[in-house]
């Protein structure tokens, strides 16, 4: 579960920041971002430890509930799934 997420607008190569619930999560969205595209760029992952994050983003200290998704469908996550295998809260895939 991804419990975080920031995006830094003032960033040239579009940063967007993620915390997840635990390194297993933050693993699976490594697998499933990492090489892939996102608006005809290259989506690169890079770790942050996590102190790094927090003072970056102290209002993350205290996230720690899995965020849902957009849409009932899952339509924001979709590639997300299909590669690391989540299933969506009603037990499906």
């Amino acid at each position: 579960g991804i419990v975080h997420i920031a995006v830094d607008k003032n960033s040239r190569e579009g940063c967007v920041y993620v915390k997840c619930l635990s390194p297993e999560y933050a693993g699976k969205a490594f697998k499933a971002l990492h090489g892939s595209w996102f608006d005809g760029k290259l989506v690169t992952v890079k770790y942050l430890r996590l102190d790094r994050y927090h003072h970056r983003f102290p209002q993350a200290l205290t996230c720690n509930t899995p965020l849902k998704p957009s849409n009932k469908h899952m339509n924001s996550m979709s590639h997300l799934r299909l590669r690391t295998g989540l299933a969506n809260s009603q037990g499906g895939s």
